[in-house]
């Protein structure tokens, strides 16, 4: 069931990533997905390593302790996604999709955490997905904002 799980999400972040990049801001989507593939690789091994969150059923378990399909695939597509949507937002409307996105998050990563094994919660909480996530999300756009910033300071 895990396994299956896992291909069903890589083949779905696959299929997804043509239709993602496709819209205009291709530069800024790119450098998106790939700042939120390094904080999230950064930030999951530090949870892993404290023992807050465990995930036994994983890609390539002898050479990651975290899953990485996750943190190189689904979680910078969905910040990809978070990006496309506030774009024109403002700070109340990204502060509110960002919990809104990370709420989400949360509610199908508590059903996969209790039918499956993919991932246990140990000292984890509902609250600290929630946050993590949302900081992720808000992290990566501001990032975007600096290097935009930059861009036309010195560009």
């Amino acid at each position: 069931m895990e396994r299956l799980v896992l291909k069903v999400v890589f083949a779905t972040g696959i299929f997804t990533l043509p239709f993602t990049f496709l819209r205009r801001n291709v530069k800024d989507h790119i450098i998106i997905f790939l700042v939120t593939g390094y904080a999230a690789t950064f930030l999951a091994q530090l949870v892993v390593r404290r023992k807050k969150l465990k995930y036994p059923v994983r890609p390539w378990p002898n050479y990651f302790d975290t899953n990485i399909l996750y943190e190189y695939l689904l979680l910078p597509l969905v910040s990809v996604w978070f990006n496309q949507t506030t774009r024109r937002s403002g700070i109340i409307g990204t502060l509110g999709q960002a919990v809104l996105y990370g709420t989400a998050h949360t509610v199908i990563e508590t059903i996969i955490e209790k039918k499956t094994r993919l991932m246990q919660w140990k000292t984890w909480s509902v609250f600290h997905n929630i946050s993590s996530i949302a900081s992720v999300l808000l992290g990566s756009k501001g990032i975007l904002f600096v290097i935009r910033w930059l861009s036309k300071r010195f560009g």
